[in-house]
């Protein structure tokens, strides 16, 4: 199985195939369907069945007496004839099968289940266990299908008639109405799927058949059932298949058998990572956990229109040949890396790929080529800043010594910084004042001294005896 990345996601490339085989049997094999290469035969009866066979098939269906029709469309119905639904509808009871039986959706008959909503259907076990025996599924088309659903180790216990579909073309989004179906395949009914069966061993089952298919829990609500993951069909809660979630990495059972049965709730799905590298190298396989689901339907996958940013996943993931209606398999949705089921899965590699936000309001989960070898560490934490060293004290300040007094006729000394000049004695000269100190006042008849930087001029005093 195989996929290639599109604009639109990841698409299988390659058919599935997905058995639905005896559930709960001892048995590998089955008993292949009747020959679908013959148109079916109408009987006697009526003109012509209601349903005259799948996209002009040529087997009318059969009325109880009188010569069956033989047109696509098929005659009206004569005296006698079968009336009710086709092969296929939907139903609650028997009487509403023109085929006069209704597997109901709170049965068990159907792989351990109901098919959503009903599926008038013919009982075909004697055929499926002697296929030499006439086929009752014949008298409805000859591309309808008795696929046995149950059995023992020497017989198969239950076996019904499906109606026959055509798979494709392939779907091309892009020029189809999205969320509608084709009323000619499968009557439209959006619970049952157009699928190409295989056996245990992965051979092709007969023809494409339309196959009982719930989408969600509201398909069995009306049983008071919930949609099994796996099979589809109608289950009572407790006999839910149980297992991993959609999305979920599941290498380990796909490429070494551990462990021996499928992990998934749903089913385990491979494909290719890209399609640059082949199927044939390791490195480029993934196997995550997926659901089947319905090409064309929104109903599929747990997606919502209308809570488009909050759906877990879409039906994108493609078989190469499917159409509207037929087989597809589930996408988990994300917003980030982390939101991947897989992500941190040595094989799976996962991560979100954002392509598809503005089509489908979240990216998907997409896997790269490789092995993951781990998220990229934190980066580290700057060291804290060193402690300033604490200022140095101030040194407190000198007083400046006070100027020495001048005797007689002397001078009178020099103040200190920032200090005042001694006053000079009489008709001596007053001392120089220190930077910033006051010059002294002269004697009577003395000069008065200059003053220091900063400090103001002496006044000089009035001239006395002997002055100069």
């Amino acid at each position: 199985m195989s996929t290639t990345k599109t604009k639109r996601g990841w698409v299988v490339v390659a058919a599935l195939t997905i058995g639905l085989g005896a559930c709960g049997s001892d048995d590998s094999e089955q008993n292949q369907g009747p020959d679908a290469s013959t148109g079916g035969t109408g009987g006697a009866g009526g003109g012509g069945g209601a349903d005259a066979g799948v996209n002009g098939g040529t087997g009318g269906v059969a009325g109880i007496s009188g010569q069956g029709g033989t047109t696509p469309s098929g005659g009206s119905a004569g005296a006698g004839g079968l009336t009710g639904a086709p092969l296929g509808s939907a139903c609650t009871e028997d009487s509403d099968c023109q085929t006069g039986l209704c597997l109901r959706a709170d049965s068990n008959d159907f792989n351990q289940g109901g098919p959503a909503n009903g599926y008038c259907t013919v009982d075909c076990a004697k055929y499926a266990n002697d296929p030499s025996s006439p086929n009752p599924c014949s008298d409805y088309g000859g591309d309808t299908l008795c696929l046995p659903t149950a059995s023992t180790t020497v017989m198969i216990t239950k076996a019904y008639c499906l109606k026959g579909c055509v798979t494709g073309p392939p779907v091309d989004f892009s020029s189809t109405t999205l969320d509608e179906l084709d009323p000619d395949k499968c009557f439209g009914r959006r619970d049952v799927v157009c699928q190409q069966l295989s056996d245990n061993f992965g051979n092709a089952y007969g023809t494409p058949v339309c196959v009982p298919h719930c989408q969600r829990d509201k398909d069995c609500a009306a049983a008071g059932r919930k949609c099994d993951p796996r099979f589809k069909v109608c289950r009572d809660e407790a006999k839910l298949t149980k297992g991993r979630e959609l999305g979920a990495a599941c290498s380990d059972y796909r490429f070494d058998k551990k462990p021996a049965s499928d992990p998934c709730a749903g089913l385990c799905l491979t494909a290719l990572k890209d399609s640059a590298h082949g199927n044939t190298d390791p490195m480029n396989l993934v196997a995550v956990c997926s659901e089947s689901c319905i090409v064309n339907t929104f109903d599929s996958c747990g997606y919502s229109r209308k809570f488009s940013h909050t759906s877990p996943a879409i039906c994108l993931f493609l078989p190469s040949t499917s159409g509207v209606g037929d087989i597809g398999y589930c996408m988990q949705l994300c917003d980030v890396d982390k939101d991947c089921s897989a992500w941190g899965d040595k094989v799976a590699n996962a991560y979100c790929d954002l392509g598809t936000v503005s089509g489908i309001g979240r990216g998907h989960c997409s896997y790269r080529y490789g092995y993951w070898e781990g998220a990229a560490g934190a980066a580290g934490s700057a060291g804290a800043g060193g402690e300033a060293g604490a200022g140095g004290e101030a040194g407190a300040g000198g007083e400046a010594g006070a100027g020495g007094e001048a005797g007689a006729g002397g001078q009178a000394g020099a103040a200190g910084a920032g200090g005042q000049a001694g006053a000079a004695g009489a008709g001596g000269q007053a001392g120089a004042a220190g930077a910033g100190g006051q010059a002294g006042a002269a004697g009577g008849g003395g000069m008065s001294g200059a003053a220091g930087t900063g400090g103001t001029s002496g006044q000089a005093g009035a001239s006395g005896t002997g002055g100069t």
